[in-house]
């Protein structure tokens, strides 16, 4: 699921910059709102720029507006804010194949299938289904 090693700990250092990403901290169940949101931007090479827009929530609004992102890590980065909160999206399905790298149209695709998910924050491997 995850891209590399790097991601994994990309997307464990998310989650501690946001506390409301783990819903219930006794199972630590993930937010479906924050995991798959998470799992997209900490899966981008740009994720050091992203990373100051998540402080306590994830600021889809000033990744689009203040960073210079490339046009598939827009589509990316709107992908997750409407993963987040139902905005943002204008796309369709043949743009995150047509438009994005295998990888990063796995990722989107994994970040799909995460949000529907039950998953489970596990500091070692991210997250466990």
């Amino acid at each position: 699921m995850f891209l590399s090693n790097e991601h994994i700990h990309n997307f464990c250092e998310a989650v501690g910059l946001i506390p409301d990403a783990v819903a219930d901290k006794d199972t630590r169940r993930l937010s479906s709102y924050y995991g798959a949101s998470l799992f997209l931007l900490t899966g981008l090479n740009s994720w050091p720029m992203l990373r100051r827009f998540c402080a306590g929530y994830i600021d889809i609004d000033g990744m689009l507006n203040e960073l210079p992102l490339s046009s598939g890590e827009v589509l990316v980065v709107r992908l997750a804010g409407n993963l987040y909160n139902g905005g943002f999206w204008t796309g369709t399905p043949l743009d995150l194949v047509s438009d994005l790298d295998r990888e990063m149209s796995g990722l989107c695709i994994n970040a799909l299938l995460l949000r529907r998910a039950q998953a489970y924050y596990d500091s070692e491997r991210g997250i466990r289904i």
